[in-house]
């Protein structure tokens, strides 16, 4: 008899072992946030943060049975269902008295990511880049913003074409770029009414932003943020999220699946930045 018990609770334990592994939902990127108001179905459901690099071997490895990452697994075997799922891409825009309209995309990386950068590296006067972007906890603590010249003064040094060189300087030696000032705001509107007064500054809006049409939008490699380049992943600052799901999946991941591709969810990354690029309700496989 005593046998018969161990038997039963060896099969329910690797029975709760399988139905956990079906329950775990891995991700990359600020995405846990989204599952707090998802009602699941009672059973042990798990959202986990990885990186893409893992979440492909895991997939790869069959640990995995559902996944949203930046990276597609090379589904030869056509194991999963892979949906195009939102689109991140940070949009840089300048004061409207500034003449600049395209910038490259190694520029553009230094100016966010490593906030390195001037207006002089850029082609244009000796002053440092006030960027503008709203909080991340990820980012250096805010300066207070600095009040060098006379608002005056800053327009007429935009008045001609910001790439053209500065009459006067010397151009043989080269340029050593200063550190950006980093502003941060509490939401894209704050750093939009930051920038309608500050020639100097650009702002980083969410990819949400891209129908902005108050202030000069830059163009990335000349390629412009438009919905089309950013939903095609042309725009070179995209980073498209895709959802892996299983062909057989299980009543609880199938409800798992019915919520992410909801138009509650689908209004749930418009709201916080996130351009979805999903029909919410249908599923297609790429």
């Amino acid at each position: 008899m005593k046998k018969i018990w161990i038997l039963l609770f060896l099969l329910y334990a690797v029975w709760g072992y399988t139905a956990e592994k079906e329950l775990i939902l891995r991700h990359c990127g600020d995405l846990g946030k989204f599952f707090l108001r998802y009602k699941h179905p009672g059973k042990i459901f798990k959202v986990q943060k990885s990186h893409a690099e893992q979440i492909q071997k895991e997939l790869e490895k069959n640990l995995l049975r559902m996944a949203i990452t930046t990276q597609v697994p090379p589904d030869k075997s056509k194991k999963w269902k892979i949906i195009p799922l939102a689109a991140q891409a940070p949009i840089l825009a300048v004061n409207p008295e500034n003449t600049m309209r395209n910038i490259s995309r190694k520029d553009a990386e230094l100016l966010l990511y490593k906030l390195q950068g001037s207006w002089r590296s850029l082609g244009g006067p000796r002053a440092r880049i006030h960027l503008y972007r709203k909080t991340d906890h990820s980012l250096p603590p805010p300066v207070m913003r600095p009040v060098h010249q006379h608002p005056e003064q800053n327009r007429k040094v935009f008045a001609s074409k910001l790439p053209d060189a500065v009459p006067g300087t010397k151009t043989k030696k080269k340029y050593d770029p200063s550190k950006v000032l980093l502003f941060q705001t509490d939401n894209d509107s704050s750093s939009f009414s930051q920038l309608f007064t500050d020639p100097y500054g650009i702002a980083c809006f969410d990819v949400t932003r891209f129908h902005e049409d108050r202030v000069p939008l830059l163009s990335v490699d000349n390629i412009p943020p438009t919905a089309e380049h950013i939903r095609n992943g042309k725009y070179p600052l995209t980073t498209i999220y895709y959802l892996i799901l299983p062909l057989d999946p299980t009543p609880e991941e199938q409800k798992l699946q019915n919520y992410i591709l909801s138009r509650q969810f689908a209004e749930t990354l418009f709201e916080n930045g996130w351009l979805p690029l999903y029909v919410p309700g249908k599923t297609e496989k790429k």
